[in-house]
Parts: C-alpha cells; structure tokens; sequence
C-alpha cells in the first residue's frame, strides 16, 4: 500500500510539472508576441519599414500620363491600378 501512494504521489507531481510547463509556455509565448509587437511598432522600425516600402513602390510603379485637367495641362502620375 505505501508503494501505491508513492505512485500516486509521483505521478500527481508529474502532472502538475507538465501543467506548470505548459502554462509557462503560453505565458512565455504572450510574452514574446507583446514584445514583437512593441519592437514592430517602435518610431525607428515604422520609418524604416516606411521608407522601405515606398522604395519598392517607387520602383514597381510606372508613370503614366492623366489625362488633361480643366486648364489643358497634363501631368504624371503613378498608376495605382
């Protein structure tokens, strides 16, 4: 009989360890998601990230010709289509 309990003990104590990791994980995750996003929303990243893409958007974008405005004149301007 004191076997069984130690058993049941023991494995008791296994199931609150394996409880206690994965709730560490998830908070350990959480925790790592809301860092991410604070890193990804910092002034510095944005304007990084910013100029970034309007480098690419530059490039990628061909100029095309609008038609005439009510005075006559023609300008360019990037094709958003």
């Amino acid at each position: 009989m004191n076997c069984f309990c130690l058993k049941a003990v023991l494995t008791l104590c296994l199931i609150l360890a394996i409880f206690e990791i994965t709730n560490a994980s998830e908070e350990l995750q959480r925790n790592l998601h809301l860092a991410k996003r604070l890193w990804r929303n910092s002034p510095q990243n944005l304007e990084r990230r910013e100029s970034k893409y309007s480098e690419k958007r530059n490039e990628n974008e061909p100029l095309s010709i609008k038609p005439a405005n009510k005075n006559g004149t023609k300008e360019l301007w990037r094709n958003w289509e």
